[in-house]
């Protein structure tokens, strides 16, 4: 399945950009790809200068391929799960992507070919209570991680350390509240994860075991996925899920203190992933800021009508 979309369509977005190193009188935003089933989250490819998404509902993931007139083409990559969540890459393997889903009742992790699809190997299992959201790979030592919201309860979020040369588990924290949003900081070797219902950001150091810093408080609302931003590192552009915005608060822990905001853009239908695209590239400039939707409030609907979104700033 092939579908091709031009960039510029209109969309009732309100954009506001502060202290993003960027700017821009009148900021673009074209829908690369919708009718999707809540997609979930994102990973580009600089391998292929292509786009993963995730379609949680239907069980697929997407890959989009862009053109320098602005053409995007998307192709079903992979099928046949329950569902998908978390995508992610190693730079030191190129050709090569990871995911986390639900595969004939199992919660897995696999790797996927991202030159070829329907090329999947499952490396790893995850326990019958982690769906394996937040994702992302440590570059340094190619261990994945994983975020789990458990039941939403809390204390039964958890996070995980996965390594795909054997599909060793290693527990890192079973005790969060909705486990949801992950990021790496590959310079500082940081993990971030968020929880989902308070907004809140712990971080581990994991250039060895992992060890615990701190805790930072982004806003008062519900903390989706989120990616580092700026040249440091030392923000975080975060998906309000609830509030229908994409926040941009200080990455430095602070111990519960809820860290000064800004607006980046408010009027995306519950964005759930954002992510800056890939240096050199035309199709997914590094600085836009690609953006996903899982509109509906009812986690068991599937309907139809989630977008992926590119802000040129």
């Amino acid at each position: 399945r092939i579908k091709s979309y031009l960039m510029g369509r209109a969309t009732p977005i309100l954009l506001l950009f502060v202290g993003l190193g960027v700017s821009l009188a009148v900021p673009r935003v074209t829908v690369v790809s919708d009718k999707k089933a809540w997609i979930e989250n994102l990973v580009l490819d600089p391998a292929t200068e292509s786009l993963f998404m995730s379609e949680l509902k239907l069980g697929n993931v997407w890959r989009v391929l862009g053109f320098p007139n602005g053409t995007y083409v998307e192709t079903l990559w992979l099928s046949g799960f329950q569902s998908v969540l978390g995508l992610a890459r190693d730079e030191s393997r190129p050709g090569i992507l990871y995911g986390a889903g639900k595969k004939a009742d199992k919660n897995v992790i696999y790797k996927f070919s991202s030159l070829f699809p329907n090329n999947m190997t499952v490396l790893a299992t995850l326990p019958d209570a982690c769906l394996g959201n937040g994702f992302g790979c440590h570059f340094a030592t190619g261990k994945l991680y994983t975020a789990c919201e458990g039941n939403f309860a809390p204390g039964t979020g958890s996070v995980y350390e996965i390594d795909p040369e054997n599909g060793k588990v290693t527990t890192i924290t079973t005790s969060m509240w909705a486990a949801d949003g992950l990021w790496i900081d590959q310079e500082r070797h940081l993990l971030y994860v968020g929880q989902l219902f308070s907004a809140t950001v712990f971080v581990w150091n994991i250039s060895g075991s992992a060890v615990f810093l701190g805790v930072l408080k982004g806003f008062g609302g519900f903390l989706d996925d989120f990616t580092l931003t700026d040249t440091n590192n030392t923000a975080i552009a975060g998906c309000d899920w609830s509030g229908n915005k994409i926040i941009h608060f200080n990455a430095m822990p602070t111990n519960g203190t809820i860290s000064p905001t800004s607006l980046v853009a408010s009027g995306i239908q519950r964005p759930t992933s954002a992510r800056w695209g890939i240096e050199h590239s035309l199709s997914f400039p590094q600085t836009s800021l690609f953006v996903s939707e899982g509109r509906s409030r009812d986690y068991l609907l599937k309907t139809r009508e989630d977008r992926l979104l590119r802000i040129d700033f």
